[in-house]
């Protein structure tokens, strides 16, 4: 997506993502005229989201530290030695 539908995803001002993008922490492309370009995935990571690559086989869920993901977005955190 281009730079302002990626600042309007991450609530961020445009500059704020050039920003990021320049410094490194906001992986983008350009375009063959030279426009950043940012994939949605990449922007879901910087905002801390799991991805479709968390989801494991066998069973649907992620595990994140001490909070259980599963398809249906039900959050359960856990407790003592399942947590990580």
């Amino acid at each position: 997506m281009r730079i302002g539908e990626a600042a309007a995803y991450l609530n961020m001002s445009v500059v704020g993502v050039r920003k990021a993008a320049s410094e490194g922490r906001l992986p983008s492309r350009r375009t063959g005229s030279g426009q950043r370009v940012f994939d949605r995935e990449d922007l879901d990571v910087y905002l801390g989201r799991p991805t479709r690559d968390c989801y494991s086989q066998q069973g649907g869920s992620v595990v994140l530290p001490g909070v259980r993901l599963d398809r249906s977005g039900i959050l359960a955190r856990q407790s003592g030695k399942d947590a990580a």
